[in-house]
């Protein structure tokens, strides 16, 4: 029988990973929650608690919309080009230069620690 949808929400992979992993623990996975494991573990590159902090101060601090932010999150640009390409089509218009260049330094402090 199939289980009732509580609550629908956008997570950064690091966040699936750890509630993966705790699943895992209770027992056995499914064969798309083990593929969805193992692409989270190769593919996240922040503690989901520092990428549930750095979603939240570009959601906050910078007016990110959450998807964005958190897609930032999980991709971690290295460049302003790579940065633009998140927030190009963003209703409110692209953030200016000096904003981007602000997103990215906070960023790269979060991949420094």
């Amino acid at each position: 029988m199939p289980k009732e949808v509580l609550e629908e929400k956008s997570i950064t992979l690091p966040e699936v990973q750890e509630i993966l992993k705790e699943n895992e623990k209770r027992g056995e996975l499914s064969y798309i929650q083990r593929v969805t494991l193992d692409y989270a573990t190769k593919f996240s590159q922040l503690p989901a608690e520092a990428a549930r902090k750095l979603v939240n101060d570009l959601h906050t601090e910078f007016n990110l919309d959450l998807d964005i932010a958190i897609q930032i999150a999980n991709c971690m640009p290295t460049s302003l080009g790579e940065l633009r390409s998140f927030t190009a089509g963003t209703k409110e218009g692209p953030p200016t230069q000096e904003k981007l260049e602000e997103i990215l330094e906070r960023t790269r402090k979060v991949t420094s620690r």
